[in-house]
Protein backbone atom coordinates (compact mmCIF):
# COMPACT_ATOMS: atom_id res chain seq x y z
CA UNK A 1 0.00 0.00 0.00
CA UNK A 2 1.56 3.27 -1.07
CA UNK A 3 0.71 6.73 0.09
CA UNK A 4 -1.03 7.79 3.26
CA UNK A 5 -4.72 6.98 3.40
CA UNK A 6 -6.96 8.86 5.80
CA UNK A 7 -8.59 6.62 8.38
CA UNK A 8 -12.20 7.71 9.04
CA UNK A 9 -12.97 9.06 12.50
CA UNK A 10 -15.64 6.42 13.16
CA UNK A 11 -13.12 3.70 12.41
CA UNK A 12 -10.60 5.27 14.81
CA UNK A 13 -13.22 5.39 17.57
CA UNK A 14 -14.16 1.81 16.80
CA UNK A 15 -10.56 0.65 17.11
CA UNK A 16 -10.09 2.57 20.35
CA UNK A 17 -13.26 1.13 21.89
CA UNK A 18 -12.26 -2.39 20.84
CA UNK A 19 -8.78 -1.95 22.33
CA UNK A 20 -10.18 -0.67 25.63
CA UNK A 21 -12.72 -3.47 25.76
CA UNK A 22 -9.99 -6.01 25.09
CA UNK A 23 -7.85 -4.55 27.88
CA UNK A 24 -10.70 -4.84 30.38
CA UNK A 25 -11.32 -8.39 29.19
CA UNK A 26 -7.64 -9.22 29.59
CA UNK A 27 -7.72 -7.84 33.14
CA UNK A 28 -10.55 -10.24 33.97
CA UNK A 29 -8.66 -13.12 32.37
CA UNK A 30 -5.47 -12.39 34.31
CA UNK A 31 -6.98 -11.64 37.69
CA UNK A 32 -10.53 -12.81 38.21
CA UNK A 33 -12.28 -11.08 41.05
CA UNK A 34 -15.46 -9.18 41.80
CA UNK A 35 -14.16 -5.80 40.66
CA UNK A 36 -12.71 -7.09 37.41
CA UNK A 37 -15.97 -8.92 36.75
CA UNK A 38 -17.91 -5.68 37.26
CA UNK A 39 -15.46 -3.85 34.98
CA UNK A 40 -15.94 -6.55 32.36
CA UNK A 41 -19.73 -6.57 32.60
CA UNK A 42 -20.26 -2.80 32.67
CA UNK A 43 -17.29 -1.51 30.67
CA UNK A 44 -15.74 -4.15 28.43
CA UNK A 45 -18.89 -5.61 26.91
CA UNK A 46 -20.47 -2.22 26.08
CA UNK A 47 -17.17 -0.99 24.63
CA UNK A 48 -16.89 -4.07 22.42
CA UNK A 49 -20.51 -3.68 21.32
CA UNK A 50 -19.92 0.01 20.58
CA UNK A 51 -16.90 -0.93 18.48
CA UNK A 52 -18.99 -3.34 16.42
CA UNK A 53 -21.76 -0.78 15.91
CA UNK A 54 -19.35 2.00 14.91
CA UNK A 55 -17.59 -0.33 12.48
CA UNK A 56 -20.91 -1.37 10.94
CA UNK A 57 -21.95 2.28 10.53
CA UNK A 58 -18.68 3.03 8.77
CA UNK A 59 -19.09 0.04 6.46
CA UNK A 60 -22.61 1.15 5.50
CA UNK A 61 -21.37 4.70 4.88
CA UNK A 62 -18.63 3.38 2.61
CA UNK A 63 -21.04 1.11 0.76
CA UNK A 64 -23.46 3.98 0.17
CA UNK A 65 -20.66 6.30 -0.94
CA UNK A 66 -19.55 3.74 -3.52
CA UNK A 67 -23.20 3.14 -4.51
CA UNK A 68 -23.00 -0.57 -3.71
CA UNK A 69 -25.93 -0.53 -1.33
Amino acid sequence: MTGSAQVPLLLRFSMAAAALGALFSLALFLRAGPYTLVAFMFLAQPLLALAVVLFAVQVFKDLRRERLL
